[in-house]
């Protein structure tokens, strides 16, 4: 936390109001943060939240001069030096909060180290150290690239999407024939496209179609060190976590949800708001809405699927 930032009650609650966001704002209305913090080790002088309703204000109120964000049944009498906002989406907010108020927005830069060959670039682009930039790439808006990241070949990246260190974007894929004892790679002649407002965690690889380009769609969020074949399709709004390999040409539709570790092998198919617990092997089509879960994967009756991102 840093005293440069100052944020009000009051500024908290116009900035809501703005947004459009539904709360009951209780307690004390006379207090000053400066930062975040976790209700595990409240900070005085922060903004906090809750997942659960049932909130121990007794040991909140050692500390002070704390915003909390928690769920609409949020229970217990309110000490001195606490405001308290109830919503409906605590973790949501706290995030938007954090964002409008508390975020570093650096200006956008390119390092004197990268190498960048394309004239394609769209407006207030960030490009990192020692990081590489093909001639054939297209850069939306606000593309933001950290350090170390090789993008090479035709790949079209749209507005507002990061991606992080080490990550590798057009590499040609694995796929191989083998001819008189001897294996021929077989050359790759695809792209890749990139939605709006993708994430790709660090460390990540995107491979080039072979004959069909790569799609990852607006939306979608790509964690660190996960693999995606030559030609796979990613739908909108979709989230593939840690260690999930997505084999040549799987495709994964709209909203999906891809625990760590999971695998979905070549051209299989998980439907829209479809679930993969971790560690599966996807190796049969995933319908639409399914929650499957095992190695290899199977579908998961009665039992409520996870809501990860709540």
């Amino acid at each position: 936390m840093t005293d440069s930032v100052r944020v009000s009650t009051a500024d908290i609650l116009r900035f809501l109001d703005g947004a459009g966001i539904t709360y009951q704002a209780d307690g004390c209305r006379d207090i000053t943060i400066t930062g975040c913090s976790a209700l595990s080790d409240p900070q005085r002088g922060s903004l906090t939240w809750s997942r659960s309703a049932d909130v121990d204000f007794a040991r909140l109120s050692t500390i002070g001069d704390l915003v909390l964000v928690a769920p609409e049944d949020v229970t217990g009498d309110i000490p001195t030096g606490i405001f308290v906002l109830a919503v409906k989406q605590p973790r949501t907010v706290l995030t938007l909060l954090a964002r409008e108020f508390f975020e570093e927005k650096p200006s956008p830069t390119i390092h004197p180290s990268a190498v960048v060959e394309t004239n394609a670039m769209g407006a207030n682009v960030s490009i990192g150290a020692l990081s590489y930039i093909g001639p054939d790439v297209t850069l939306g808006d606000r593309v933001r690239i950290a350090d170390h990241v090789s993008i090479r070949g035709r790949v079209t990246i749209g507005d507002d999407t990061t991606v992080d260190s080490g990550a590798v974007i057009g590499a040609e894929g694995f796929g191989f024939v083998r001819h008189n004892g001897i294996h021929l790679h077989m050359p790759h002649f695809g792209g890749i496209s990139i939605g709006e407002r993708v994430f790709i965690g660090a460390n990540s690889v995107i491979q080039q179609g072979a004959l069909t380009d790569t799609i990852v769609g607006a939306d979608s969020l790509l964690d660190c060190a996960i693999s995606i074949g030559h030609g796979a399709q990613i739908g909108k709004g979709s989230i593939i976590t840690t260690h999930a390999v997505l084999t040549g040409s799987a495709k994964i539709g709209d909203r999906v949800y891809i625990a760590p570790g999971s695998i979905v092998i070549n051209h299989k198919y998980v439907g829209d708001d479809a679930f993969v617990g971790a560690a599966s092997l996807v190796n049969k089509d995933v319908g639409a809405g399914e929650f499957v879960s095992g190695y290899p994967a199977k579908v998961l009756k009665g039992l409520p699927k996870p809501n990860p991102t709540a």
